[in-house]
């Protein structure tokens, strides 16, 4: 009996083994700046964000700082990301919620995603959709908001900038 013992435990711990998959390599996390502006009905503002994708933890962090109407605001989306390309995104001050896929590039180096998201009903229960473009060192995107019968565009265009110039042009516009 103890022969047939030692057996068993040699073979299960070869397949045991042989069959530990290594686990996949995931990209580092990458931090990209943008400058630009986001018109809506011809009128231009100024428009900053800041990227950062962290495949290790499976979330896509954006920091977004524009003019309002009468101010300067900021926003701070996390997008958590599934494995098939799928995510969720908030707002974390509360200013909205969504999901989204993004639809061309490969995982972690996506060149494309659409999303939409809706604000709280204490800001309208606002609806947008978003169709986002990334080639190389220039950020496109189109966005559509619904306030109950009214439809605006809006369209972002963003340039590539060192993450020293983005902070600069942030302070700049908080006055600082």
């Amino acid at each position: 009996m103890p022969a047939r013992l030692v057996i068993v435990s040699l073979v299960a711990g070869c397949g045991a083994a042989a069959s530990i998959p290594a686990a996949p390599t995931l990209p580092a996390a990458t931090t990209r700046c943008f400058e630009g502006t986001s018109t809506i009905g011809g009128q231009a503002t100024p428009a900053l964000l800041r990227r950062t994708v962290d495949p290790a933890q499976a979330r896509v962090t954006e920091d977004i700082t524009g003019m309002g109407r009468d101010a300067v605001v900021d926003f701070h989306v996390e997008m958590q990301v599934a494995t098939d390309g799928n995510f969720t995104m908030r707002e974390t001050g509360g200013a909205f919620t969504g999901s989204g896929h993004f639809t061309a590039g490969e995982p972690w180096a996506w060149t494309g995603w659409q999303s939409s998201s809706k604000g709280p009903p204490e800001q309208g229960g606002w609806l947008a959709t978003s169709t986002d473009t990334l080639a190389g060192a220039s950020l496109t995107a189109h966005k559509r908001v619904t306030f109950g019968e009214q439809v605006m565009e809006l369209e972002e265009q963003f340039a590539e900038v060192t993450c020293d110039v983005y902070a600069s042009r942030r302070a700049a516009l908080h006055g600082q």
